[in-house]
């Protein structure tokens, strides 16, 4: 039976929000959550209940650690990607690169509540628990939430190193007294 894949790439580890990931597995039972990606996580109790979760549930896909270059073919087959960070002081201290790389496609993306994932509205659905996430993937599965495609390329065009950097620097000008003490890269000593 072919399942819609909620699909997840990068680093598996106690950051991930895996009671929120656990109830949408269940409340998902038609989907396959897939994890590409390395397990970095050297606490051994999380280590065996993190294998004790996959060996529970049917829908969990977990791949083997695929070289970077081949993530976006993973993510091409990904109905919709997730990013599933605890929104707790450290997920929201993050700016995942995940986030960038999944706007990059003409997948929808959903994210748990983290600080980062606002910062890309409209082009990312956010959903504060696992009920939300559940369904917001079931609208999107039936077409009711499509990806306005124009947007974000346009949206994710502006956002380079070298746009960011810009406007850093943009920033910095705009801050007098920086501004004056960092001029021509040599910090002032006042």
């Amino acid at each position: 039976m072919d399942r819609p894949i909620l699909g997840s790439v990068g680093q598996i580890n106690a950051t991930y929000d895996w009671e929120f990931v656990a109830e949408l597995a269940a409340s998902l039972p038609e989907a396959r959550l897939c994890f590409a990606g390395n397990i970095e996580e050297s606490d051994q109790n999380w280590r065996r209940d993190f294998v004790n979760l996959l060996e529970r549930r049917h829908n969990f896909l977990f791949l083997d650690p695929q070289p970077h270059e081949q993530i976006p073919a993973y993510m091409q087959h990904f109905d919709i990607s997730m990013c599933y960070l605890r929104a707790d002081d450290s997920g929201n201290r993050r700016s995942p690169l995940r986030l960038y790389d999944y706007l990059t496609t003409q997948k929808p993306v959903i994210s748990t509540p983290i600080r980062e994932a606002y910062e890309h509205l409209p082009h990312i659905h956010i959903a504060n628990s696992a009920k939300e996430a559940a369904v917001l993937a079931r609208r999107i599965l039936a077409g009711e939430l499509p990806v306005d495609l124009a947007a974000r390329k346009q949206y994710i065009g502006g956002q380079t190193w070298a746009t960011r950097a810009t406007q850093l620097l943009e920033e910095l000008v705009r801050v007098p007294k920086l501004a004056g003490c960092y001029s021509g890269f040599t910090p002032c000593h006042s």
